[in-house]
């Protein structure tokens, strides 16, 4: 059975695809190399578009802090599984944000002990090297994790090493953070 299309509804979807379309091709950033942001690359080992998303997370909260307070945050993480695609050099427009962050999750801010951060560390490498590719393996910013990866699963976070020396707050997007909820 084949349904009719109603012109009507036809006419009101064109009417906002044009103001939706022109701000999809918004300029709002240039790179000058490919911003890997592939499947297999950022769902197994840091990538650039990780870098590039949650520095962009940190600057976010560093940017927008009140004349009262300066930002604590140190620590930005995104699971790989949450990057979906790769943007070439040149123009970042709107479309492209969409198209790597295309479930308009939010980024929570938060204080955790560093157990609970040891423990989604090793969670993020646990069952490195399945073919699935899960998406669990975690991209990074502020801290430098060292993973021997032929030690078991639960026991391969051999280092980290932060940025600053007093880490109190860190940002995550939220399906990362309910993952963590749940270990």
């Amino acid at each position: 059975m084949r349904l009719l299309k109603d012109p009507d509804t036809l006419a009101e979807i064109n009417e906002f695809a044009v103001p939706v379309n022109e701000f999809t091709q918004t300029t709002v950033g240039e790179t000058f190399v490919l911003l890997q942001g592939d499947k297999i690359t950022c769902r197994s080992q840091a990538c650039n578009m990780g870098n590039m998303v949650t520095d962009a997370m940190l600057e976010d909260l560093v940017m927008f802090q009140s004349e009262e307070s300066w930002s604590d945050v140190a620590i930005s993480i995104i699971n790989g599984g949450g990057i979906r695609t790769s943007v070439p050099p040149g123009s970042i427009i709107v479309g492209d944000v969409t198209a790597v962050l295309p479930f308009q999750g939010t980024f929570d801010l938060f204080d955790l002990e560093g157990r609970y951060l040891l423990e989604a560390l090793e969670n993020s490498v646990y069952h490195y090297g399945d073919a699935s590719l899960s998406g669990r393996f975690l991209q990074m910013s502020g801290i430098l994790v060292t993973y021997n990866l032929f030690l078991p699963p639960g026991n391969r976070v051999v280092s980290v090493k932060f940025d600053v020396l007093n880490v109190q707050s860190l940002i995550m997007n939220h399906w990362t953070l309910r993952k963590l909820i749940e270990l």
